[in-house]
């Protein structure tokens, strides 16, 4: 039942509220936790991660309790390719 409540939602829309979620969680968050303040499918998170590379970077952390996450932060420099990927989706 929860997915049906999940909207698909333009690559482009998806992609800045990503980086807006990002951008004050400098220490990153998992695609789950994306996906849901996103709400849309993890999948979908994980392609746009996928095909944007020069804005995302992936990184494995250990919690407390030994188990191996996935985080996903915003690389360094990142707005570079950001403020192109809006210009050329504004047109």
């Amino acid at each position: 039942m929860g997915n049906a409540l999940k909207k698909r939602v333009n690559k482009d829309e998806l992609l800045i509220k990503m980086v807006n979620i990002l951008k004050y969680q400098p220490a990153g968050l998992w695609i789950r936790e994306i996906a849901r303040q996103c709400n849309v499918h993890p999948e979908q998170v994980r392609r746009v991660i996928l095909t944007h590379k020069e804005i995302f970077e992936e990184y494995a952390d250990l919690t407390k309790y030994n188990i191996n996450l996935k985080f996903v932060r915003l690389r360094k420099g990142y707005e570079k390719y950001y403020l192109g990927i809006i210009k050329k989706s504004l047109r």
